[in-house]
Order: C-alpha cells, then structure tokens, then sequence
C-alpha cells in the first residue's frame, strides 16, 4: 500500500492534486507509474493534512522511501513502547506479535497511528502536552481518535484536550496555506463517494476489523448494519468513559482506548490491529 502514500507525496504540490480522490483517476495513475503490476484498486481517503506527513517521502526511489518509512515509524513506535514499559519482554512481544509484521508488509501507517494513539491514552494525565499533540496529529486519521475526547474529558484531562486541539487546528491551518480549501472540499467529496462504495455488495468487508464489516458479512442491508455500527460506538464511548473516570491505572486506561478504538468507527482494516498492541 506504500506505493500510494509515495504517490500521493510525489503528487502533493501539483495544482490538479484534488484529482486523487478520485479513484478512478488514483487507478489510472497508479498504473501508469507502475506498468505491468495488474489493477491498483485503492483509494485516497485521507484529509488534506496526511499531505504534509507524506512529503518527505515523495523523490527518492520506491525502496528507498519505502524502508525510511518502516523504519521512521517503527523506530517511534519502540521508543513509545519503551517509554511506557521500559521492559525487554514487552519489546520481544511488540517486535513478534503478527500485527507488527502486518504493518510492516502493508507499508502502511499503523506503526505511526499506534505510537500517536500509546502517547495520546499513555502520557494524557503524566504529560498531557504530550498526549495532546499525539492526539492532535492522529486526525490525518480521524476515525482511530474518536473516542479520545471523551477518554480525555472522562479523566479531566483538559490541559490534553486544548493542546489537542491547538494541534489539530495548526495542522488544518498548514494544509490550507499549502494547498488551499478547495483541496478540503475534494476530501469531503471523496469521503461521502467511499461512504457511498461500502454500501456495495463488492466492498471487501472481510478486511474491516469493525462492527459494521462484521454484520455486513453476515448479510445485514447496510442500514442494520450502520445501526449496528452505531449502537457499538456509543456502548464504546460509555464502556472508555466509565474506565478513565473510575479507574487510575495509565496501563489500563491505554489498553481500553487502544482496544475499543478499533471497533468504534466503521472504517478500520485488519494492519490497524497494531494499534491494539499496547492492551
């Protein structure tokens, strides 16, 4: 799945960037820029801030990128580990569990996802600039942090939840004076056409990890099914609300919210179970 990410890199300065969010025209580049490799169905759902992540990433060969990717990511997401539990068990068991290796061979952006979601639920209370600023940058993702508020304000944590939002707000600021509103207005547009696509018989619901893949599966129409989606958010949301209120503990305030944000959004594939890693 790197081979988008790059793309999209190498794409991010161009005036017709919006074009992206079209999948028929990410197809068509996709396999323009790798000829011989078969149909490239992916999509590029990601808000306009993804855009400066990815950057760095755009000019230097496939491998090349590709390995500064795993490794940048990977190397955070240790050093969160290791900062949490500075315990060379805990390192064998992240470096071994089947969910590292399957952000690896993706080449997508669990690692990163899973280091920004152990800072936001680990530090919110010990360093809550920290987790603040972890939890801010988790919106080129938003569905992974949707139960961060409310694990932040069920613990108090406010000083978190303003730097959160500081840090959200500079990252929307930088994407507009980069690439301009109408590069959001694409994004929006993009996202309710894929909304749109997972209403499909032909959508890969086996590869979502969420309540809605699994009724979908089961042959529910997509309306129980998003009903089943939400009835699961909400319980989520009382299930991570009663643990940060009443429980203390920053290990199990984390594996709730690093648990439960896996099956609260609709939209979660399997290499997210990184995320879960910590729990």
């Amino acid at each position: 799945d790197f081979i988008v990410f790059q793309h999209a890199a190498a794409r991010a300065g161009d005036p017709d960037v919006a074009a992206l969010y079209e999948m028929k025209t990410l197809k068509a580049e996709l396999q323009a820029r790798y000829p011989g490799h078969g149909e490239m169905n992916f999509g590029w759902m990601y808000p306009p801030t993804m855009f400066l992540l990815v950057a760095p990433f755009g000019d230097a060969p496939y491998l090349a990128a590709y390995s500064d990717w795993i490794a940048a990511f990977g190397a955070i997401f240790l050093i969160v580990l290791y900062r949490l539990w500075a315990d060379r068990w805990a390192m064998f068991f992240a470096v071994s569990a089947p969910p590292f290796f399957q952000a690896i061979i993706t080449g997508q952006n669990g690692l990163l996802t899973a280091a920004l979601l152990a800072l936001a639920g680990g530090f919110a209370e010990r360093r809550p600039v920290i987790a603040g600023v972890a939890a801010g940058l988790l919106t080129v993702k938003p569905q992974l942090g949707v139960l961060i508020p409310f694990a932040f304000a069920a613990a108090g944590c406010w000083r978190a939840v303003l730097w959160a939002a500081a840090t959200a707000c500079t990252l929307i600021s930088l994407s507009v004076a980069a690439f301009g509103p109408e590069l959001w207005l694409a994004f929006f547009d993009g996202l309710f056409a894929h909304g749109g696509r997972m209403t499909n018989a032909g959508f890969p619901f086996e590869k979502l990890v969420t309540p809605f893949s699994f009724a979908a599966m089961l042959g529910a129409p997509s309306a129980v099914a998003s009903g089943a989606q939400l009835m699961a958010t909400f319980l989520l949301a009382v299930y991570v609300v009663f643990i940060w209120r009443r429980v203390k503990d920053a290990d199990l305030r984390l594996a709730t919210l690093s648990t439960a944000a896996l099956m609260a959004t609709p939209y979660a594939f399997y290499y997210e179970f990184v995320i879960a890693l910590p729990a």
